[in-house]
């Protein structure tokens, strides 16, 4: 495996695996994505701007991937950080079906990590949907601290925020 930036041809493939992860979420009472969000033109977007990691096999195909921006709810700011405004978040992780359990998702999130270090950045944020066990005990499987619980008004459920201290 290997972590690169995803291109426009990756598109179809990523739209593959967001269309089996909503799937799979709105099964588990989940509704943090649906069939608007995240859609086609979020990806091109994230591309664009270089934000949008790819994890890919040896034949180049796309295992999973994950954003690594400066965007965040503004409830963010309730909460008490250690890492300030200018962080980088992770969000819109997901992994292929037939990938799951292959360490697909921690080795991007560490490829992602070492990234954000080399841009001279010590911390990564993220926050996920009150249901979402399985991203909640990803996250602190890979150190990330709970912060804290916010509310988006337009969304239905609480979102778990969490951090991670990257370099010392």
């Amino acid at each position: 495996m290997k972590v690169r930036l995803a291109k426009t041809e990756d598109l179809d493939k990523i739209m593959r695996i967001i269309g089996e992860t909503v799937k799979e979420m709105n099964e588990n009472d989940n509704f943090q994505w649906d069939e608007t969000y995240p859609n086609r033109e979020v990806f091109i977007n994230d591309i664009k701007e270089g934000t949008l990691y790819a994890v890919v096999n040896d034949e180049d195909e796309v295992l999973g991937i994950g954003v690594a921006n400066f965007e965040s709810f503004e409830e963010y700011d309730n909460l008490e950080w250690k890492s300030g405004k200018d962080d980088y978040v992770i969000h819109r992780l997901a992994v292929d079906n037939a990938y799951r359990s292959s360490g697909a998702a921690a080795f991007l999130i560490e490829n992602m990590e070492k990234e954000i270090i080399k841009k001279g950045k010590c911390f990564m944020k993220t926050d996920t949907n009150s249901k979402n066990i399985k991203a909640q005990r990803f996250f602190e499987k890979m150190g990330y601290k709970f912060v804290g619980e916010i509310k988006v008004p337009r969304l239905k459920d609480t979102f778990f925020c969490y951090e991670k201290r990257l370099c010392n």
